[in-house]
């Protein structure tokens, strides 16, 4: 039978796992139902239903947030006080004699050294790459009340740091990934695994700094339409293994001077040079014949087999 007075009650969550997954737990209230659980089993116990903030309809809103344990503050809607709904949770202690807060560690900024901090320090990336460059330490300085906290069951934390002078927004993931932004806005990303982009339309980023990389593994790059880098200064590849480049059109070099120092040159096919060419060292070969009218071919050193060597008209 429904009551028209609402009657107030304290109590603790015991169950969470609701048949009809309506968000429902079966809740304790202190002074209404004894603790002897055995004499009033959990499973006898009623389901409350918890009152959710905004909106609440066809799987719009947000799913109801509590766990076993957790110190829960309604309002019976019966007479035999037997059904009620749950209003929200209110924090205690871990420990009543202590007066430990069961407040999150990083609100408080308590015991840090027991918290995510530590972990990411530890596991910091250094050394990175030929420039050595690497993941910067964890700039949490957060002051009790400004830090927002959210940490879930499986260990999922997301923070929303209003310290004045360490202002914060922080999503950590348990395997460690996490994407932090600081109080000067620099942003830091680490993946612990694998990651995919994808963009369905264009791309556009822009740099106004230096930019540095590194990866440790092979790198494969397809490019479906045309491929076009302007660089304004220098540009320097080394390469300590080989390089292969496989055309399958034709290559042009356009260049003030060309220098190029090797032990040997080979080209497998016919070389055509408009113009003047000068060679200093041997030069063998079964035929030299100029192409142009104005070739004039100087040879310093031994042509065919040692012998010295003229242009063929």
């Amino acid at each position: 039978m429904q009551s028209n007075e609402l009657t107030p009650f304290f109590g603790f969550v015991e169950d969470l796992k609701d048949p009809e997954e309506l968000g429902r737990v079966r809740v304790r209230a202190t002074g209404y139902h004894t603790q002897n659980k055995g004499i009033l089993p959990t499973e006898h116990l009623n389901w409350f239903i918890p009152v959710n903030k905004g909106e609440s309809l066809k799987g719009k809103g947000e799913t109801p947030k509590f766990e076993v344990g957790s110190l829960v503050f309604g309002y019976f809607i019966d007479t035999l006080k037997m059904n009620g709904i749950v209003m929200g949770t209110l924090n205690g202690y871990e420990n009543n004699d202590d007066k430990i807060s069961e407040l999150n560690k990083l609100a408080r900024n308590k015991n840090i050294d027991e918290t995510i901090v530590k972990i990411k320090n530890d596991n910091r990336k250094k050394g990175i790459g030929s420039t050595s460059f690497e993941e910067p330490e964890s700039p949490y300085k957060a002051q009790y009340p400004y830090n927002d906290v959210k940490e879930t069951k499986a260990g999922h934390i997301v923070e929303f740091d209003n310290t004045e002078g360490a202002e914060r927004i922080h999503e950590y993931h348990k395997s460690g990934t996490y994407r932090e932004i600081h109080a000067d806005g620099k942003t830091v990303y680490k993946i612990v695994t694998d990651n995919y982009t994808i963009i369905a339309g264009d791309n556009y980023f822009c740099v106004d700094g230096n930019s540095t990389g590194f990866v440790g593994g092979n790198n494969i790059l397809d490019i479906s339409g045309e491929n076009t880098i302007n660089i304004k200064k220098d540009n320097k590849v080394n390469i300590e293994g080989s390089e292969t480049r496989i055309i399958g059109g034709s290559l042009k070099i356009e260049a003030s001077n060309i220098e190029m120092n090797a032990s040997s040159v080979k080209i497998n096919g016919e070389v055509t040079i408009n113009g003047n060419t000068k060679v200093n060292g041997n030069f063998q070969g079964n035929t030299v014949r100029s192409l142009a009218t104005d070739l004039d071919l100087h040879i310093h050193g031994n042509g065919n087999n040692g012998s010295p060597t003229t242009p063929a008209i």
